[in-house]
Formats: structure tokens, C-alpha cells, sequence
């Protein structure tokens, strides 16, 4: 709803200046919690993860991946949150004392998406190479 109030989804310049401060006061609140929760879903299929994987080594990769999420979130809290300083410089027209920056989030989320959806694979192959070499170290080469 506080998209179609604020003019979220209109060209920047179809925007009434009126309503310029608080769309970018929900951006800012938009920003929060699509990290915040980017961050929480993340840890919820590591936490999956950790039911069906049961090799040391695999363990290991799940825990360090759901420590790097948690630095990934406070970091990139602590980029939103001082992206402008001060902070309501973010919402309002800027003023000559006030100092904001630019950041894209980039190719290093994609990697780190790519890293979490391939634990299982290695899961499985640890799994079946294991399997196969105790089945193949019983039988007798003739």
C-alpha cells in the first residue's frame, strides 16, 4: 500500500515533489527490511541444511556460511544506514552539509546465492563417492 500512496512504480520525474520525502523515508524502510530478511532466509535453509547433512566437513561449510551471512547482514545494515549522513539527509532534499554515497549491490550476492543452493549437491556426492568406495574396497578384483 505504501507504494501506491508514494508514488513507488512512477517515473521519478511523475513524482510530486510533495511526496519526494516520504517515498524515500519508506526506501529507506524498504531497504531494511529486504535485507533483514534476505538475511533471515538465508539462515533458515543453512538451519535446513544442517537436518540432512551429516558429514563433518559439510557441517563445518553450513556453520562458517551462516556466520559470513550475519557479517554480510551487518555490513550492508551498517552501508544503509550510513549511506547519508545524517540519516534524514536520505528522505529530504539535500543540503550543501550533508554527505551521501552511492552503492550497488553486486555480483558478490550472486556468488554467495550460487555457494548456499550448491551445499546439498555436496552433500550428495560426498555421500555417493563414500558409497561407492566402500562398496568397490568389499569386492575382489579378479
Amino acid at each position: 500500500m505504501v507504494t501506491l500512496n508514494y508514488g513507488w512504480g512512477r517515473h521519478i520525474w511523475d513524482v510530486p515533489i510533495s511526496m519526494f520525502g516520504e517515498a524515500r523515508f519508506w526506501s529507506f524502510v524498504a531497504q531494511n527490511m529486504f535485507i533483514t530478511t534476505v538475511a533471515l532466509t538465508k539462515i533458515s535453509i543453512l538451519l535446513f541444511y544442517t537436518r540432512f547433512c551429516t558429514t563433518k566437513k559439510t557441517r563445518w561449510a553450513i556453520w562458517g556460511s551462516m556466520a559470513f551471512v550475519l557479517l554480510w547482514w551487518i555490513a550492508w545494515m551498517v552501508v544503509v544506514w550510513v549511506q547519508c549522513i545524517p540519516i534524514k539527509a536520505y528522505w529530504r532534499f539535500p543540503l550543501p552539509t550533508d554527505y551521501c554515497i552511492n552503492y550497488e549491490d553486486g555480483l558478490h550476492v550472486v556468488g554467495f546465492h550460487f555457494s548456499i543452493h550448491m551445499m546439498p549437491l555436496i552433500q550428495t556426492t560426498d555421500s555417493v563417492c563414500s558409497h561407492l568406495v566402500d562398496q568397490w574396497s568389499h569386492k575382489r578384483l579378479y
